[in-house]
């Protein structure tokens, strides 16, 4: 029967305490600068993003305060007792419209060209059409 008196841990830790042989090969003060150095890269790198976060929510807050402006302006003009609002309404439609025709007209101008680029490659001398294609591999 154990005696309920003496500690079982005892050995282990006086082991500790005394000579040991795993102790002697482990370099505490490397593993303490690489702690070291850990942290301060985690330390920078936190700093880092902190000031990316700052720029980025003071660009935000820029950006809608100038919306806001705008958006002030829009109405101010709107109620302007000089012109009529459906006038104003029309003017940006008329606005909307022209850069649409325009963007539109560029998309067309874009898929033109490769087209003409892919029919003037297909009409190439020395390449068979697709009808003499057919009637060589019907014969």
């Amino acid at each position: 029967m154990p005696d309920n008196k003496k500690n079982a841990f005892s050995n282990f830790f006086t082991a500790w305490t005394g000579e040991n042989p795993f102790m002697s090969s482990l370099e505490v003060d490397k593993y303490i600068e690489a702690w070291r150095g850990n942290a301060k890269a985690f330390t920078d790198i936190s700093a880092s993003i902190l000031d990316h976060l700052h720029d980025l929510s003071g660009q935000q807050v820029k950006i809608v305060q100038k919306n806001a402006e705008q958006l002030a302006k829009f109405f101010t003009e709107m109620t302007d007792a000089s012109t009529k609002p459906e006038d104003k309404i029309a003017c940006h439609a008329e606005e909307l419209a022209d850069k649409v025709v325009k963007h539109g007209t560029a998309t067309g101008e874009i898929i033109n060209k490769r087209a003409t680029e892919l029919f003037s490659e297909l009409a190439k001398p020395g390449q068979p059409s697709a009808k003499k294609e057919k009637a060589k591999q019907a014969a």
